[in-house]
């Protein structure tokens, strides 16, 4: 990653299933975490990178074809681990992109992390909301999922991206412009501004100006 770094990458990828023996819970990641931070490069999981089977999906998710509308629980496992484990207490200004995931599943999924916390009783000494921490520590692409823009509001503008997948089958190409105007029409200005490519080059401190 440091010599990424100096090559005049800004960002790394990681699996976006850990391997089932080692979690993101694990405190062994840490090192590596440290490093990110240090470095300001934000760590995307992309959809389909796995470091377990079938993003440690239960093997007949894949024979039934369950596995790409259960796609969002992969992602769901490892933000869980990231955020209750305290990987992100410990490093607050690390990045993690989930990337293809879409964002419209977000929402409910931090109302339930915060139930988990305070309606379960499930404490993990945590010093804010799990929530707070994705709206700190994490930012998602979409492409054009109408659902997550209606929620912006909850998961913070700042926290979600454009993205084009070109050339791959779940890209908007060549309708993207239109797919995208149409899915952030209730969209102020500057927000729209926001995520067609500012957050983007905030997170990852890009020399452009908005």
């Amino acid at each position: 990653m440091q010599r990424a770094k100096k090559l005049g990458h800004v960002g790394c990828a990681i699996p976006c299933a850990a391997p089932p023996e080692r979690p993101y819970a694990d405190p062994l990641y840490d090192k590596f975490w440290a490093v990110a931070e240090a470095l300001r490069m934000p760590l995307a999981f992309h959809t389909g990178a796995y470091a377990g089977p079938r993003g440690n999906l239960p093997a007949y998710f894949g024979e039934r074809d369950l596995s790409w509308p259960l796609f969002s629980t992969i992602a769901a496992v490892s933000i869980s681990d990231l955020i209750l484990y305290g990987a992100c207490d410990r490093f607050p200004d690390l990045k993690f992109i989930p990337t293809e995931f879409e964002t419209g599943w977000i929402a409910t999924f931090l109302l339930r992390m915060d139930w988990n916390e305070y309606r379960a009783h499930n404490y993990h000494g945590l010093s804010m909301e799990p929530s707070a921490y994705w709206r700190r520590n994490f930012a998602a692409t979409f492409e054009d999922d109408e659902i997550g823009i209606h929620t912006r509001d909850i998961l913070g503008v700042h926290t979600l991206m454009w993205a084009s997948d070109y050339p791959h089958g779940d890209a908007t190409w060549p309708e993207s412009q239109e797919t995208l105007a149409y899915v952030t029409r209730e969209c102020t200005a500057e927000e729209s501004q926001m995520l067609r490519g500012k957050n983007a080059v905030d997170i990852y401190s890009l020399p452009f100006e908005f």
